[in-house]
């Protein structure tokens, strides 16, 4: 029965409220990844919300979380997971959806002196977005012989080679097993989304740059001004290498059909203090519609909102605000604003310096584009990113490049 969204969460949202919902273990299932204990006596694991059929296609993977101190996610996919219910219960989830909204236990459980920290993994000092698995080479000589002239046969044949490749791989420590099997959901998927937040900043999204198609009715459907379009191969972050791996093999094996296997997105949920029901069941309700979109979900979406980018640009277009001086961060832009060539966009003030007018360092922008990004904390350090622009010509060399630190 095909159902139009608004109808649908307008007939299910009350029931979501006051926790009325019949969690039915035939329309929604539980699962556990646990993680491999680091010191004696402890253990810690990953929930997964599954739903659909396993083995039905389109899947999604969405996740959260990854660093433990951005929180937007884990609420975000905390309605998601509401709408889901609502959705499975009524039969009309037709491909498989899993859900994990609070991916990473290890980084949200690093506290120290009372603030949450949860970015870098507190054991080797590595940031948990990074030095996801790279099986490019040992995918390509299993699958190369038994290629194809169909892109079809040829996706299958490389996801499951692939997913065979990760189950035989050992990872001994607790953060490397979490990213070896998190890669693992995301390359059994035909859409991973892996949800972040910045500092102070407006939504935004990072993609390959062949995959700017898609990344923009999303960012049609989410409201987001800004996609950035672009890949880090020595940062190796979760949807880098998810993208890598099908467009490296293509490249590989240019004489076959392989077409991207799965569109994978950083979304970048504006600050990381923006932390609402109001924001969070907004974004959930448009993440459940392009869901509907890909065919994942019965429904009517709808029609698709009037565009609000104002920038789908490379990443090497970005001004990326450097602290000239160790000090004290003071805008006088704000994200959404949008400046010009020559603007200053902030000071950085060193209290220190015994000439107040010589201590106020003046930093401008470099380009013409919209600001979408501050940093949170307003102490910066010399040569420390603190800001970013959305501008409207190269700036950087046009390489790999990662915006975030």
């Amino acid at each position: 029965m095909m159902l139009r969204i608004t109808g649908y969460l307008t007939r299910y949202w009350p029931a979501f409220r006051v926790g009325r919902m019949d969690y039915s273990e035939k329309t929604k299932r539980v699962e556990y990844l646990d993680l491999p204990g680091m010191s004696l006596g402890s253990s810690r694991r990953i929930t997964l919300f599954r739903y659909g059929q396993p083995g039905n296609r389109p899947m999604a993977y969405l996740q959260a979380g990854l660093h433990g101190n951005e929180l937007p996610g884990l609420l975000v996919l905390h309605h998601l997971i509401r709408c889901l219910d609502a959705a499975s219960n009524a039969h009309l989830i037709k491909g498989e959806i899993v859900v994990a909204p609070a991916v990473n236990p290890v980084g949200v459980s690093q506290f120290l002196n009372n603030e949450l920290l949860g970015r870098f993994d507190f054991y080797g000092g590595n940031n948990f977005n990074r030095n996801f698995p790279d099986i490019v080479e040992k995918v390509a000589e299993k699958v190369g012989p038994l290629l194809t002239e169909k892109a079809e046969e040829n996706r299958a044949l490389i996801r499951a080679e692939a997913l065979d490749v990760l189950a035989r791989e050992e990872a001994a420590e607790e953060c490397d097993y979490m990213r070896q099997n998190l890669f693992r959901l995301g390359l059994d998927a035909d859409l991973a989304f892996d949800l972040h937040a910045d500092g102070i900043s407006l939504m935004h999204l990072y993609v390959h740059d062949k995959l700017r198609d898609q990344a923009e009715v999303l960012g049609t459907q989410m409201g987001v001004p800004v996609i950035l379009l672009g890949v880090d191969r020595s940062a190796r972050s979760f949807d880098d290498s998810l993208s890598m791996f099908w467009f490296d093999l293509a490249e590989r094996f240019p004489e076959k059909p392989i077409s991207p296997g799965c569109f994978a997105a950083t979304i970048e949920l504006r600050g990381r203090n923006e932390v609402s029901d109001h924001l969070a069941s907004a974004d959930a309700e448009n993440l459940f519609r392009f869901l509907i979109r890909r065919g994942i979900i019965e429904g009517e979406a709808g029609v698709l909102p009037e565009p609000i980018c104002e920038a789908s640009i490379p990443l090497h277009w970005v001004d990326q605000g450097i602290s000239p001086a160790a000090g004290v961060a003071v805008f006088h832009k704000s994200p959404g604003d949008w400046v010009s060539e020559g603007d200053i966009v902030a000071d950085v003030v060193d209290p220190l310096n015994p000439d107040p007018i010589k201590g106020r360092y003046a930093v401008e922008s470099r380009t013409e584009g919209l600001l979408f990004s501050q940093n949170l904390v307003r102490l910066v350090r010399p040569g420390q990113i603190f800001y970013k622009i959305a501008g409207k010509k190269p700036l950087n060399a046009s390489g790999d490049v990662r915006l975030e630190p």
